[in-house]
């Protein structure tokens, strides 16, 4: 429906739906046009063309006490709380929606990025780790054959040592199987950047195959999992 009185300025909250651009001639220069599209709280639709990128400054604190002036942008599914005026009410496929003017945003919600639902995913995981459980970063390859009943750690996963994270809980390294030992995840360093991991019931024997697999590289011992 159509909301507001034509030449009325409001202020209202508005989810950003989406947004494209197309290139428009303005006197000697050309400039990209943007049309947004917005909904309200009961699914009435707005509308706001202009050259303007939406979003509004803000304060961000900086590690020395000092604060910078940063641009804020309004993304799509972001909710921004707006002041506008009405330009005109209009029709678009069948489509009542209201045309807006002037608009000036005030504040803005953002919705998560899936880096930032990985990472709060991340934290909890971490604070379910008992006595005995911890994260070893193994080869994904070496997680899908032996460890996929395993969780991993989000936004562990390197794309360039090919490794992941996997949350290994007290008990699931079983008994090796030799009298008083048990099998560790031992950790090496080849060349100097890339991670792989072997399961042994001592670093020996776990270095003794990482040469075996690796002949011509400097291996180097990083850290032991039990």
């Amino acid at each position: 429906m159509y909301i507001g009185e034509i030449g009325k300025r409001y202020e209202m909250t508005l989810t950003l739906k989406k947004r494209f651009s197309f290139p428009v001639t303005i006197g000697w220069k050309t400039e990209d046009m943007y049309i947004y599209s917005f909904e309200d709280a009961d699914g009435n639709v707005y509308i706001w063309k202009t050259t303007a990128i939406m979003g509004m400054d803000k304060e961000v604190p900086l590690k020395n006490g000092e604060v910078r002036i940063q641009y804020d942008f309004v993304n799509n599914g972001d909710t921004a709380v707006v002041k506008a005026t009405v330009k005109e009410h209009s029709e678009y496929k069948g489509t009542e929606q209201t045309v807006l003017s002037r608009v000036t945003v005030k504040s803005i919600s953002h919705v998560p990025t899936k880096y930032e639902i990985a990472e709060a995913k991340r934290t909890e995981q971490l604070k379910t780790l008992a006595d005995g459980d911890f994260v070893w970063n193994m080869p994904y390859r070496q997680y899908k054959e032996h460890y996929a009943d395993c969780e991993t750690l989000a936004n562990s996963y390197s794309v360039e040592y090919a490794t992941i994270g996997v949350i290994i809980r007290k008990g699931r390294l079983v008994n090796s199987g030799v009298r008083g030992k048990h099998f560790g995840g031992y950790e090496f360093i080849i060349d100097g950047k890339y991670r792989c991991c072997y399961r042994a019931v001592c670093v020996e024997n776990a270095e003794k195959r990482c040469r075996a697999d690796y002949p011509n590289s400097t291996i180097e011992f990083h850290t032991v999992y039990r």
